[in-house]
């Protein structure tokens, strides 16, 4: 629900952080900006449960809400920044880590921001981009009434049916389709500009900076974070696809930690914890120590990456 807040609730470490960190993944893997802010753990731990979920892969952008000196995180307020700009519910001008206590714009100057009064029914957003339709600046497309990506005498013989009334056909809000709306029509007509960021993406790589498509002229604008010091684990890898060792990123220096798990049996031949022969598994080795061998000796992989359906298959074969 656009604009809406949801409160999850429960006892402690029965999965809150989870759920919500797996929801954060699946809505950025469908594409859209999300952005995961903690109150209490620092965005290291965030990124080891990730690993553990294996929700490395999804965009997600983790921030802690606080730094390390206490102050407000000025990275995740530049975060916040890059997804209300995508949403378009306020301007360049007023951006949060420009102001301590940043707004969307207030186009109707009521003291009360956009996205606000939108999501109270104050103001109208009948094409939901956040921006109140009485206040999106006039388009080359605005006359195109029957939406054919031109403006000609469909939209003119629709302009003359609406004549007198209100409605899409009253192009200057006034409240009547009359002769101003007609010189509004007939200003634009002709076929219809497109939109100079359609299918554009901007993204810099860089998470210090805000990226965003500037509609005028189409071309990608990267805005600095003030104060922001990037990540050094962002985009850090630290698999080493070892199940015995916990895997981290240092946040100081930003290099990849591997920190043994005491009691850990290692996924070799013979072991119980290998899992049966017969059955594929996404881990190397199975249980059985000479058929292992001998599957291994014919295919390495099985014993060095996961023993897949090939190898499982191999038991029949050369396993008596």
């Amino acid at each position: 629900v656009p604009a809406s807040a949801i409160l999850v609730g429960g006892d402690p470490g029965i999965g809150k952080s989870t759920l919500l960190l797996q929801a954060a993944a699946s809505f950025a893997r469908a594409g859209h900006k999300s952005l995961y802010i903690s109150g209490e753990e620092a965005a290291a731990q965030i990124r080891m449960r990730a690993q553990r979920l294996g929700l490395t892969d999804a965009p997600v952008i983790l921030g802690a809400h606080t730094a390390a000196d206490g102050s407000f995180n000025q990275r995740v307020r530049g975060a916040i920044d890059e997804i209300r700009l995508s949403r378009r519910v306020l301007a360049p001008g007023e951006l949060l880590d420009r102001r301590p206590y940043g707004a969307s714009g207030d186009c109707n100057a009521n003291g009360v921001p956009d996205d606000c009064d939108i999501a109270a029914g104050t103001l109208a957003d009948a094409d939901r981009d956040g921006v109140p339709d009485g206040c999106e600046a006039p388009s080359a497309c605005l006359a195109d009434l029957d939406a054919s990506g031109a403006v000609d005498g469909l939209d003119l013989a629709v302009l003359f049916a609406a004549w007198g009334g209100a409605g899409d056909a009253d192009l200057d809000a006034n409240g009547v389709v009359d002769g101003l709306d007609l010189t509004i029509l007939f200003a634009a007509w002709g076929v219809c500009e497109a939109d100079p960021c359609a299918g554009r993406v901007c993204d810099d790589g860089l998470a210090c900076t805000i990226d965003l498509c500037d509609p005028a002229s189409g071309r990608c604008v990267f805005i600095p974070i003030e104060g922001c010091e990037p990540d050094p684990c962002e985009n850090v890898r630290c698999d080493d696809s070892n199940h015995c060792t916990i895997d981290a990123c240092d946040p100081r220096t930003g290099a990849c930690t591997h920190t043994p798990i005491e009691g850990c049996e290692p996924f070799v031949c013979g072991s119980p914890s290998a899992g049966s022969c017969t059955v594929p598994h996404p881990t190397p080795a199975c249980e059985d120590f000479a058929c292992c061998k001998q599957v291994c000796a014919f295919d390495p992989i099985c014993c060095d990456v996961a023993w897949d359906a090939g190898c499982a298959a191999l038991v029949f074969d050369l396993c008596p």
